[in-house]
């Protein structure tokens, strides 16, 4: 039981709580305790979490068995995603600041929910996320992530459903156009310049502006 459970929290990223734990990892409270005693997991702020290294040497170990792994992957997106929608306002996304700073201790498990549902290609579920979590992204500087990620399913909106679709459209859409009008005026006051670490304006703003 020790070595299913190690294994399986090699998959949060930056720790998680007793909740997520349980719910993600089947934990329980003495296992846990019996890996932090053995130096094999940490316990503090109310976190669990693992040294980088020890992290990486379970996830090879989690890697092992292709079934175990992926059936831990989706258990952690769904986690996170019904997270980030319980702290949803009644539009349908993360703004009010309360819930916004709830999320920030999760930040990492977010990104690597949506990073993993992008991988096995789940357009849904990164749909879904983009349309919650679009104001988190950009009140976090991580606008340019958001837009990859809107271009990555409109890359294949044939398999999209419309209300996806429509998600992405919007989400990406508006991290577009809240992300272009950031600039940072030139000395010579002949215009401005995007804040550095943005990505140009490209062809996701023509989708979202026309629809096609």
């Amino acid at each position: 039981e020790e070595q299913r459970l190690f294994r399986a929290l090699s998959v949060f990223v930056g720790g998680c709580a007793l909740d997520a734990a349980e719910e993600v990892a089947d934990a329980d409270v003495d296992t846990l305790q019996s890996l932090v005693e053995k130096s094999l997991l940490r316990f503090t702020d109310e976190r669990y979490w693992m040294l980088e290294t020890i992290r990486e040497y379970a996830g090879e170990r989690l890697s092992v068995s292709a079934e175990e792994e992926a059936a831990v992957a989706l258990r952690h997106g769904r986690f996170f995603l019904e997270l980030a929608t319980s702290h949803a306002s009644t539009g349908g996304h993360v703004v009010e600041a309360g819930a916004v700073r709830r999320l920030a201790s999760e930040r990492d498990n977010l990104r690597a929910a949506i990073e993993a549902a992008a991988a096995r290609r789940d357009l849904h579920f990164v749909a879904n996320a983009l349309g919650l979590l679009w104001p988190v992204l950009l009140s976090s500087g991580n606008a340019h992530e958001g837009i990859r990620w809107a271009r990555l399913v409109l890359a294949e909106r044939d398999h999209l459903s419309d209300r996806d679709l429509g998600t992405t459209l919007k989400a990406g859409g508006e991290l577009l156009r809240r992300a272009r009008v950031t600039v940072v005026p030139r000395s010579s006051g002949r215009g401005g310049q995007r804040r550095r670490g943005l990505p140009p304006i490209g062809p996701l703003h023509r989708v979202a502006r026309t629809g096609i």
